[in-house]
């Protein structure tokens, strides 16, 4: 369910050029934007990423994983998007869970001015390591995030993407978090990342019209890209406003 130098031969003539032994490498930046082929949302959505941050993120694929990977994946899905506070723009929140949960910034954080201010916001988010308590960041949706994105005017869908390792701590699984959150109209989605965890926990996670999509590292999540941002996509729009029952009615 995954979502994308010719050789010059010297003339033996021509002194070769020799390159300063003394002079820095040139290494790349883990938050240089890769080229992709995933397509860019030009309608509004409001998306909360709920992130793994336990023990099981770095220690498998190495220190750095999740800021280097993780965090660099959810920028470049942030980047698909027109974030700003506008009623056409996209707006995003972040939650991470561990044993601890942090909400990093909301919907209505001054993180949501602009893509320049979003994406050192979301690089920045530290790693805390501990248990799988799942339920736990999802519930942070549902009780500090769901009433800020239900004050916007007009309406916008809203969406939940989670990204796991590992199936949750006992007692602490998605299912009465993510039917919760689909009676508050949240559509959710889930990536699953290496073989830990299992297709019964990312099937909990996802609301009807949710989402499911595995890769097999950290390393390879720029792999889905397309895929996360086209299903992004398709989900968002300004939603219509309710009608009035009363309006149109025909009096007898």
């Amino acid at each position: 369910q995954t979502c994308a130098l010719p050789i010059s031969t010297a003339n033996p003539t021509i002194n070769p050029t020799t390159s300063d032994p003394t002079a820095a490498p040139t290494t790349s930046s883990p938050t240089t934007s890769p080229t992709t082929t995933a397509p860019t949302c030009d309608r509004p959505i409001d998306v909360v990423f709920v992130l793994d941050a336990s023990t099981s993120v770095d220690s498998v694929e190495g220190a750095g994983t999740f800021s280097d990977d993780l965090l660099t994946f959810v920028a470049e899905v942030q980047r698909r998007t027109d974030v700003g506070p506008g009623g056409a723009e996209s707006r995003h929140a972040l939650v991470t869970f561990g044993t601890a949960t942090s909400l990093a910034y909301n919907l209505d954080s001054s993180a949501n001015a602009n893509y320049a201010a979003l994406r050192p916001a979301t690089e920045s988010v530290p790693y805390t390591g501990g248990l799988t308590l799942l339920s736990n960041g999802m519930d942070v949706v549902i009780n500090s995030i769901n009433s800020v994105a239900d004050a916007r005017v007009p309406a916008v869908p809203k969406l939940v993407i989670v990204v796991t390792d590992g199936d949750a701590s006992p007692g602490y699984e998605a299912t009465n978090a993510s039917a919760s959150l689909e009676s508050q109209g949240w559509s959710v989605s889930a990536v699953g990342v290496g073989n830990a965890v299992s297709t019964a926990t990312l099937n909990d996670i996802v609301t009807a019209d949710g989402l499911v999509t595995t890769t097999a590292s950290y390393a390879a999540l720029i792999s889905i890209l397309e895929t996360v941002v086209g299903d992004m996509c398709a989900k968002a729009g300004t939603l219509a406003p309710t009608a009035n029952p009363k309006i149109g009615r025909a009096h007898v």
